[in-house]
């Protein structure tokens, strides 16, 4: 979620974005280690017990919890930025995703070489997080303005001149 964006006058206004995750059998992967996130007390060791003087969390970090808020948290949620007008992604699309918030679902969800698949593409978000990551993509999108724009960013991405924020 995000505490900024556009302001609506007959809704309440919808600042957050909805992931949905579906698995073919509960045989998926889940590359956890690939997004982990700093633990919240660094450095911290256990003072008691039979793990006496040891770390107490995961010397990689810790799993992020399902509830990313966006701006402002220090290290217990994902900081990932809407995309918005100034934002270096920015295309034409109303509410595009940004490419970090797909990109950490791609290195969580998938191997190098799977396919990610987005049957609303818009302008190509995740398949620029999918092409970043040596993963293929396929796309849907209605809107022949949209992509054609994803297209072009998908090319861009392929030649490393797209400009994107990345998760990291």
């Amino acid at each position: 979620n995000f505490g900024h964006g556009l302001h609506q006058r007959r809704r309440f206004s919808g600042r957050y974005e909805v992931v949905l995750w579906y698995t073919l059998s509960d045989d998926y992967i889940f590359n956890l280690d690939a997004v982990r996130i700093p633990p919240k007390y660094p450095g911290k060791r256990a003072y008691r017990g039979p793990r006496a003087g040891l770390l107490s969390s995961h010397p990689l970090g810790k799993n992020p919890e399902d509830v990313w808020e966006v701006p402002g948290a220090e290290h217990d949620f994902w900081q990932i930025p809407n995309v918005k007008a100034g934002h270096v992604e920015k295309t034409e699309h109303p509410c595009q995703f940004p490419v970090a918030l797909v990109e950490r679902l791609v290195l969580a969800l998938t191997d190098a070489g799977n396919v990610v698949f987005d049957p609303f593409a818009g302008t190509g978000s995740a398949g620029v997080a999918a092409l970043l990551h040596d993963r293929r993509f396929w796309g849907c999108e209605i809107d022949p303005n949209y992509a054609k724009s994803a297209h072009a960013r998908l090319q861009r991405t392929l030649s490393g001149d797209e400009r994107f924020r990345s998760h990291a």
